[in-house]
């Protein structure tokens, strides 16, 4: 039996435990399961564009494809909607694949609608909401009207209410993201932007999922920056792409810049702290030099302590 299958009868199994469960009820529960199950595939993002036309045209909502997406975890905004319609198709929901442009093409972002009983709709997005669901916040693009952009058909005070009969949140573990109140009070006691922005990194997390990977992690941070800083602030403020390679294969690592008044500042996210650590700058750009680290981005000053650093090692073979 595939995983594909074996999800299946995992559902099937929890309908029976839960007689009385009612349709938006078990869509909600396999879109906050799945959501936790699934990784974006970076590698499509950072393809050139000959290698992302080949890689979408493979995507295929054949059983065998789906299976194979199921086993691997990796996906994009289609596979993950051909494997949510596939999986709630079996359970009489009516779901459909949709795109953002009137003309699908390759690359259009991909969702889903629900039609319910009564014939109303919704539009459901996981790969949306997957840092959402990753980092155990609310979600944000669940229940959404199909005509009216970003206007919820389903009242978040009752999705909330599904969410603690499924045991996504309860009395003790609320949504994570309600935590930015808090966090939000703290900082604005800082003066200091510097000072802010260290509190800030190294506090940005409140719930520890070490198997999230590098874009659902980049989107959630993205999120909470926007919300924590100013705009004159966020400017200062840059998400790199850094990966280091092995075997011909890239890892990717959460990176940020901070412009100072110093030049930049370099904030490497560490599974183990569950936040961000800062790194001298001659350090980082002496771990690119050496090829320890690569960077996709052009960071402020880079270019000038490499060159310091490649004259400095000219100066010592010379003596």
């Amino acid at each position: 039996m595939s995983n594909l299958e074996r999800y299946i009868e995992k559902i099937r199994k929890y309908i029976d435990e839960n007689e009385n469960i009612t349709e938006l009820e078990l869509v909600r529960y396999i879109y906050i399961d799945l959501g936790k199950r699934f990784f974006y595939d970076v590698d499509f993002s950072f393809a050139n564009t000959k290698e992302r036309k080949t890689m979408a045209r493979a995507l295929s909502k054949d059983v065998e494809c789906l299976t194979k997406y199921m086993d691997e975890r990796k996906i994009v905004c289609k596979t993950l909607c051909y494997i949510l319609e596939y999986i709630l198709k079996k359970f009489d929901v009516d779901i459909k694949t949709e795109a953002s442009e009137d003309n699908w093409n390759i690359f259009s972002h991909a969702f889903n609608i629900i039609t319910t009983k009564d014939g109303k709709k919704y539009k459901i997005d996981l790969q949306a909401d997957l840092a959402n669901i990753q980092s155990h916040s609310a979600t944000k693009h669940f229940g959404m009207s199909p005509e009216r952009k970003n206007t919820p058909v389903i009242p978040r005070f009752q999705l909330e209410q599904i969410d603690r009969k499924i045991g996504y949140i309860d009395s003790e573990n609320y949504y994570s993201d309600d935590y930015l109140y808090t966090m939000k009070a703290d900082i604005d006691l800082f003066d200091n932007f510097d000072e802010k922005v260290d509190f800030v990194l190294e506090n940005l997390e409140i719930y520890d999922n070490p198997e999230m990977k590098y874009a659902e992690r980049k989107w959630h941070h993205e999120k909470l920056i926007k919300k924590l800083f100013s705009d004159k602030e966020r400017n200062k403020i840059h998400f790199i792409d850094c990966y280091t390679e092995k075997e011909m294969k890239r890892e990717y690592l959460n990176c940020i810049s901070v412009d100072t008044k110093n030049g930049s500042r370099i904030y490497i996210y560490s599974k183990d702290l569950n936040g961000y650590r800062s790194i001298e700058f001659e350090e980082f750009a002496k771990k690119i030099q050496s090829h320890e680290l690569y960077t996709l981005e052009k960071i402020n000053g880079l270019s000038k302590v490499l060159k310091k650093l490649k004259n400095y090692d000219c100066e010592e073979e010379k003596f």
